[in-house]
Formats: C-alpha cells, sequence, structure tokens
C-alpha cells in the first residue's frame, strides 16, 4: 500500500551509517527496514535494533508513539501500546507499519477502572473509521462489543508522514485542510461515554 519504490540496492547506498546489527536481520525484516530507511534519512524517526528478529521505528517529534516490530516461527507481530497484529506475510506487515506512521491507521483500546478490555486498528477509509485486528484481555466469548463496559477509550494517533497514496485507494474519504481525516486529533486522546456517545475528554458538547 505505501509506495517507496527506491530498489534496495539504492536504499542500502546511500546509508552508509546503517547500523552492522541490521545486516544479520532475516531476510523479510531486513526488506521491511530498507523500505523505511528514505524515511529514517528525514529525520523523523530513527530504527532501534533490538534482535536480529526485532527492531522499533522510533519518531523523534511530539505526539507520536513508538512502533516494535518483530518475527517468531513464522509469523510478523506488530505492537504499539497494549495492541499487536500478527500477519503471516511480510507485505501485509510492511503496509500496517508504513501506515500506522500516518494519521490514516490509529490505535484504540477500551478500559474499565483503568484495567484494558480490549484493543484494536482503526483503519480511515471512504465510509469513515472501520475497525480490524481485535485484541481482547478478557474472555471475548463472554463480550458483545469491545466497548462493552468500558467507561473510556483511548486512541493513539500521529502524523509523523502524509502518504499522497492515501486519496488514490480512497478518493471520496473526508479530509481536512491539513489532509488528516475529519475530526483528527493527533497524539494520545481519551473518550468518554456521555448521554449520546463518545467524546474527547473536556471537550465540551456543542449545543
Amino acid at each position: 500500500m505505501v509506495e517507496l519504490e527506491q530498489s534496495a540496492a539504492a536504499r542500502k547506498g546511500s546509508n552508509p551509517s546503517r547500523s552492522a546489527t541490521f545486516l544479520l536481520m532475516i531476510p523479510e525484516l531486513e526488506s521491511l527496514r530498507d523500505k523505511l530507511a528514505s524515511r529514517e534519512q528525514t529525520g523523523r524517526i530513527r530504527i532501534d535494533s533490538e534482535s536480529d528478529e526485532a527492531f522499533a521505528i522510533v519518531p523523534t517529534i511530539e505526539d507520536t508513539f513508538t512502533i516494535n516490530v518483530s518475527y517468531s516461527d513464522g509469523t510478523y507481530q506488530i505492537a504499539v501500546g497494549p495492541w499487536y497484529g500478527q500477519f503471516e506475510d511480510i507485505q501485509s506487515a510492511s503496509a500496517v507499519t508504513c501506515w500506522l506512521l500516518t494519521p490514516y491507521y490509529r490505535i484504540a483500546t477500551s478500559y474499565t477502572q483503568d484495567q484494558p478490555i480490549a484493543s484494536w486498528l482503526e483503519i480511515y477509509t471512504d465510509a469513515g473509521w472501520e475497525s480490524t485486528e481485535y485484541v481482547y484481555f478478557e474472555d471475548s466469548d463472554s463480550i458483545e462489543s469491545p466497548v462493552d463496559n468500558a467507561d473510556k477509550i483511548v486512541i493513539l494517533t500521529q502524523a509523523v508522514f502524509l502518504d499522497s497514496s492515501f486519496t488514490a485507494y480512497h478518493p471520496a474519504a473526508h479530509l481536512d485542510g491539513a489532509g488528516y481525516p475529519l475530526g483528527t486529533i493527533i497524539g494520545e486522546t481519551t473518550y468518554e461515554m456521555r448521554e449520546d456517545g463518545w467524546y474527547p475528554t473536556g471537550v465540551p458538547i456543542a449545543d
């Protein structure tokens, strides 16, 4: 989904300061790391190596979050805060990773008395926000909705980069003047339930 067409050889040659640790990574993670090379050169992110099967993408600007990427037993895992998604192919893992650096993907977590109930990925489309990749921290068979009994929802949104290809995939999506999904609040935002829905904490309801 994210269009980074620079060749692998060009990417490697353009960043001679890369840590030798990355050269020991399994080939699939190395390919994802290569896709992020040009973005790392902007200075807006850095890549921290944790092992030959894991690394972290750490934004260097405010109101952002770290994305952890790992590989184990044929599965790629992307993790942000309490949420994680598991993927069998590097293409899916790569797409989710790159789009999480934009405001078009975000992470939501529901809580009751500060204990997480569920966490999920939200994707902005022509139809608005769509939820997927749920992780439940309680017995999911007893939960009809990830917001059942929740007293707050915390949403993580960042805009480290904007991707111009978004409108090609979703030409009817509603965006604001900055190119963000309508109503976007960058950073960590807590929502509370009121009489007619969920609202950001501390934001008055318009008459």
